[in-house]
Parts: structure tokens; C-alpha cells; sequence
């Protein structure tokens, strides 16, 4: 039996390497990946920095629908996302869910930099691609970058009819739809595109006091996207982008509470228990809404071997929070936040493109601003 199983090891291994050894077909080719994690276009295997990178094929084919996803399968990476809480993390280094503390992950969109996490709640629609940029890139990114970068491109309009409608459900009744339509208005100079997307999915936390599911997910985003080729040389791409995001309840459950809690907490609901199994007892009606609103015009210019790119971008964020402070079933505490951001940016770049000495200057413009009106309500 050993003498046996030991001939059949032998002739795998050779067969195996037969295998390696087959000469490609010469219709067989990898397709390069082009990236813009240096602020220019160009091929990912000339990029000297840690990046991984999902295009927008790998990310239909892999059924990845959300920046969540994207962190399941990009390593060291880390995405949780709930409206009114985002955080991003990348080797282990993020920053606290605090709105007075600067990101350590920058977040990008269609070369466009969001100071608030806010707006990757809906960003996850008709994409060309998504980078992840690993490790310190503020030379290129700015100073929000310590721990990485996380670069986004949509799909841009192109001079071809396209269509496309997609389904999906799942468990909690999860039911999203998702629709893209391409047209060329001018043929070779004009084109507009249109992405849209809703999200709907049924609570994971039943609330014994209240009698209703929490953490019900309610999401809905649309893009329009506008192409003008003036030349072969010049071109410009209009966006404007409305999103929505909204969660009921916050999703907490007291499984721990020391015997005084216990006590002042049952009193408000006898089946008050302390034991991890999804059920909550929040008294208040929980409630997360983030809306957000994005205006960009992308103009590129080549000039011989150089291209000069031109980016205006003006963004706003709309939050309110409302939440059972005290997470249980006594009227204790409730804390009330409404956010209202702003911000505008301007960059302009200058790229020498390929050659024995490659360089990249430019100016970067940015101002936000942020409001916020809070109210914590004890023993209301």
C-alpha cells in the first residue's frame, strides 16, 4: 500500500509540472491594471507602494456591494459603517468615532478628498474601480493619510449606448436594486450617465419593550455624470451626486448590569435580561439619517506631453442622531446631535507625464466648515 500510494504522489508531480511547463496560448494575456494612486494614470506594477486594488468586474463577479465588503476582502483593512458611526482603519491604525478628531485613513472620490466619513454611506454605486493605499501617503494625499488612503473611481460616461439593472436579496430581507443608463447625447463630444441605487434590509435586534425590530437599513443614492470631449486634447466631466442613508435603533443590548441597574432598569420592563442573544430594551425611538450632496467638474487638458488637470468640488452632509443614552429601558438619558458640513475644494495639477525625469506640482484649496447642536436630555 505505501510503495503504491507513493508512485501515485510521483506521477501527480510530474503531471503537475507537465502542466506549468505548457507553453501559453498566444491569445492568452493579463490585462494591465491601471491605478491613480500617484495622482496620474498608470500601471499598478509601476506603483512603488503597497495597493490593492478591486475593479469594477472583480467587484460584480465577487457580489461585493458595500466599503464593508471591500475590507472582507482586501487585507488589513477594517470598514464598519452605520449611519451617524463610519470607521476606517488600515493596518490596524484608525481614528475613534469622535467628530473632533482628524481621520487617519483619507477617503477619496473621484479625486475629490471628504473630510467626513458621512459620505462613504452611499458612495458604493457604479464603480470603475477601488484602491486601497497602505501605509503613510501624505506626500501625494496630505496629512489625513497616516495610515492609508482609500481612492475611489466611478465608471465615466462613454460614447456608447449602455444599460444595466440588478437585484439582489438576501437575509433580514434585504432587497436592493440598482440601475445604470449611458447615452450618447453628441456623438464623440457628448455624454451623460446615470446610476442609481436602493437598499432596504429588516432589523437584527428585536426591542422586547418596544415590540419592533431595530437597525433597519434604509439607503438610496443617484449620480449623474456628464462628459464633453471639446477636442481631442480637452475634455470635461460634470457630477452631481444626492444620497440618503437611514437606520432605526441603535442595535445595543445590555448583557452586562450590575445589580442596582438590574433593580432601576426592570422596574421600567419585566422582561429586562442581561444575556447576548439580540434583544434590546431601549425605551427611546432610536434614529440615525445622514444625507449628503456633491457637485464636481473634472477638467483635463493635454498640452504636448504634459497634462494639466483642473478639479472643483463643493459638498454638504446633513446628519441627525437621536439615541437611548442609558441603551435600556429607564427613562434616564437621551442625547439628540444634528450635524450640518460644508466644504468646498480646488486642486489644480501639472503632469509631466513619461519620461527620464517624471514630476508633479500643483495647488491644493480647501475649506469646510462645521456645525453641530447637541442635547443630552437626563431624567427627561
Amino acid at each position: 500500500m505505501i510503495k503504491e500510494s507513493t508512485t501515485l504522489t510521483v506521477l501527480c508531480l510530474i503531471a503537475a509540472a507537465a502542466a506549468s511547463a505548457k507553453q501559453p496560448d498566444s491569445n492568452e494575456r493579463i490585462d494591465e491594471i491601471i491605478v491613480t494612486a500617484q495622482k496620474r494614470s498608470e500601471s499598478v506594477q509601476d506603483v512603488p507602494l503597497s495597493v490593492s486594488v478591486l475593479g469594477g468586474e472583480r467587484i460584480s463577479n465577487a457580489a461585493i456591494h458595500s466599503f464593508e465588503d471591500v475590507s472582507q476582502v482586501t487585507p488589513n483593512t477594517d470598514i464598519n459603517m452605520t449611519a451617524g458611526y463610519v470607521q476606517v482603519g488600515v493596518r490596524g491604525v484608525n481614528a475613534p468615532i469622535n467628530d473632533g478628531m482628524e481621520q487617519s485613513v483619507g477617503f477619496y472620490i473621484d479625486g475629490v478628498y471628504y473630510a467626513k466619513t458621512d459620505f462613504l454611506q452611499d458612495a458604493f454605486l457604479d464603480l470603475d474601480r477601488v484602491e486601497v493605499l497602505k501605509g503613510p501617503q501624505g506626500t501625494l494625499f496630505g496629512k489625513n493619510t497616516i495610515a492609508g488612503a482609500i481612492n475611489v473611481t466611478s465608471a465615466s460616461p462613454v460614447n456608447t449606448f449602455e444599460a444595466s439593472v440588478g437585484y439582489r436579496g438576501g437575509e433580514l430581507s434585504t432587497r436592493q436594486l440598482t440601475a445604470m443608463l449611458n447615452l450618447p447625447l453628441l456623438e464623440d463630444r457628448v455624454a451623460l450617465r446615470l446610476a442609481g441605487t436602493t437598499l432596504e434590509r429588516d432589523g437584527y435586534v428585536y426591542n422586547t419593550l418596544r415590540h419592533e425590530d431595530e437597525k433597519r437599513v434604509d439607503k438610496s443614492g443617484l449620480r449623474t455624470r456628464m462628459l464633453w470631449e471639446v477636442s481631442s486634447q480637452l475634455s470635461a466631466t460634470l457630477t452631481y451626486y444626492e444620497g440618503h442613508a437611514a437606520d432605526s435603533g441603535q442595535g445595543w443590548e445590555p448583557f452586562i448590569l450590575e445589580d442596582d441597574a438590574q433593580a432601576i432598569h426592570g422596574a421600567f420592563d419585566k422582561s429586562l435580561e442581561a444575556e447576548f442573544d439580540y434583544q434590546s430594551h431601549a425605551n427611546s425611538d432610536n434614529r440615525n439619517d445622514v444625507a449628503t450632496y456633491v457637485t464636481n467638474l473634472d477638467i483635463r487638458w493635454d498640452i504636448a506631453d504634459f497634462q494639466l488637470s483642473l478639479l472643483g468640488s463643493h459638498a454638504e452632509s446633513r446628519s441627525d442622531l437621536f439615541l437611548d443614552a442609558d441603551t435600556a429601558s429607564a427613562p434616564i438619558a437621551e442625547w439628540l446631535r444634528q450635524f450640518t458640513y460644508r466644504q468646498n475644494m480646488l486642486e489644480a495639477r501639472l503632469d509631466s507625464g513619461p519620461g527620464t525625469l517624471e514630476y508633479l506640482i500643483g495647488f491644493f484649496g480647501f475649506w469646510s466648515d462645521n456645525k453641530q447642536a447637541g442635547d443630552l436630555r437626563m431624567l427627561p
